[in-house]
């Protein structure tokens, strides 16, 4: 896509998640520099909403969520999305508990 114009850069990868994400200041100072900035949507990246608000008027901001087509789906509920407690190998309790935004 981006082919002899620049290269892109992604701020979290691997098993990071935008919930628990904390910019460092050498990615904050990317972005100012970017042209064009994706994110899926306001509501998941919060960690971009004052890098936003202080980038140049010039910087693009997409959110995917906004595009033609995109059909967001409600909140889901029950089964794995909700707080439960299983037991571990070695007979131990582990929790876990996940958190809807």
């Amino acid at each position: 896509v981006m082919a002899g114009a620049g290269t892109p850069a992604l701020l979290i990868d691997g098993a990071g998640s935008p919930h628990t994400y904390a910019m460092k200041p050498s990615e904050a100072r990317k972005l100012t520099g970017a042209r064009i900035v994706f994110r899926v949507s306001e509501g998941l990246e919060t960690f971009l909403d004052k890098v936003v608000r202080s980038l140049p008027k010039t910087t693009e901001v997409v959110s995917l969520s906004a595009a033609p087509g995109v059909e967001l789906l409600a909140l889901r509920a029950g089964g794995t999305f909700e707080a439960h407690r299983h037991e571990s190998k070695g007979g131990k309790q582990h929790r876990r508990t996940w958190v809807r935004a």
